[in-house]
């Protein structure tokens, strides 16, 4: 494989440990502020369920309780979505850069394959599409109730 130009005078085995820990740092930033937004979009929406709820009759107010849940669920959508690609953009680069600089596996951060099981961020991904799912469901019963 050619080195772009761009590369200039960039050397694997004299820059490569500090390009994986910044990669690394990158990557677990990123996991951590895609879990902290989360968290925050996740306890607004919680806000809005009950507020949902405590609106009985009150159907115009409970269509835009539910409208703006969904813009707010679509928002976390959009934004765990753009994170994910960035963590899996920076882990694939440090995953190369290890193969790269012969970490040994025994000892390189990033494997190949991943840890068993179902992973969390997809985990969160589904729980952001039932949000979306949810408030457009509670959007259609106001806008039906409202037209009943």
């Amino acid at each position: 494989m050619e080195e772009s130009s761009e590369s200039g005078n960039w050397d694997a085995r004299a820059d490569g440990m500090s390009q994986l820990r910044e990669l690394n740092a990158m990557e677990r930033s990123q996991d951590s502020n895609y879990w902290i937004s989360s968290a925050i979009l996740i306890v607004a929406n919680a806000v809005l369920v009950a507020e949902f709820f405590r609106q009985e009759e009150h159907y115009l107010a409970r269509l835009a309780i539910s409208i703006v849940g969904l813009m707010i669920a679509a928002v976390m959508v959009l934004l765990v979505t753009r994170a994910r690609q960035y963590k899996k953009r920076w882990l694939d680069k440090a995953k190369a850069l290890e193969k790269e600089l012969c970490v040994p596996s025994k000892y390189a951060v990033w494997e190949d394959k991943g840890l068993p099981g179902f992973a969390a961020s997809l985990a969160l991904m589904l729980a952001m599409y039932g949000l979306v799912v949810m408030w457009a469901s509670y959007a259609a019963f106001a806008a039906w109730s409202l037209v009943l």
